[in-house]
């Protein structure tokens, strides 16, 4: 397949497979989905109040190859029909999302260093928790959100595609989320995996994409200074 010379090379190696690292594309798709405009914003105040990439950590080289906006002034539920994601649990009250109680984002537009989630594909979640290093995390829902934004296969339609995102889950239950989106559907879904973790119950599950292509898995991003004590 001949590549067009307009498009970012995303495929960079067996692990790091995504890579978009330009700032402008990533405000511009922000834009596309209509995020300034939620938030009662032209497109030069909102392109305003976005970060700039800081530069990649030396420690995050080979691992967390891609740059990512993230904006999380917008409720997920808003997030979620601004990117066309239907939600499977809009209707269920015990499936209220929540982030981790580990996790501690910005409530300002931020950026993060992510790899696409095929580093770990065929691991459970469990498996995962046990291995992640301490400078590592799994992604939240709204991160999961600006991930696939960046990800052709998820905008084009192109392919089935699935990741599961470790930073969130269902208040009550505890259930990992994950976004797919199948081609025999018109429109990509969030839905829930049940690992219970809070009993350590051990669930030797992969995922099912595994079985279908390679495309998708568990996202995960750097923490930066994460040996550091909080002040």
């Amino acid at each position: 397949m001949s590549e067009n010379k307009d498009t970012p090379n995303y495929f960079l190696d067996k692990h790091e497979k995504l890579q978009t690292n330009n700032w402008q594309e990533q405000i511009d798709r922000l834009v596309q989905y209509g995020y300034h405009r939620v938030q009662n914003l032209e497109k030069d105040e909102y392109q305003a109040l976005m970060p700039k990439f800081m530069p990649q950590p030396t420690e995050f080289r080979g691992r967390f190859n891609m740059a990512l906006l993230v904006d999380p002034c917008i409720p997920y539920e808003k997030q979620l029909r601004l990117m066309g994601v239907e939600n499977d649990l809009d209707d269920i009250s015990d499936f209220q999302v929540v982030n981790r109680e580990t996790i501690i984002t910005p409530n300002n537009p931020y950026q993060i260093w992510v790899q696409d989630g095929t580093l770990y594909k065929g691991k459970s979640g469990t498996q995962l928790m046990r291995i992640l290093p301490s400078d590592e995390r799994g992604l939240t829902l709204i991160e999961g959100l600006a991930l696939i934004r960046e990800i052709p296969d998820f905008r084009l339609h192109a392919k089935n595609y699935m990741i599961s995102l470790l930073g969130s889950q269902t208040k009550k239950y505890g259930h990992v989320l994950q976004i797919s989106h199948w081609t025999y559907n018109d429109n990509p879904s969030m839905n829930y995996k049940s690992e219970n973790y809070s009993k350590g119950e051990e669930e030797c599950w992969s995922h099912s994409i595994d079985l279908v292509n390679k495309t998708g898995g568990w996202p995960t991003c750097g923490i930066i200074d994460a040996a550091k004590p909080a002040s």
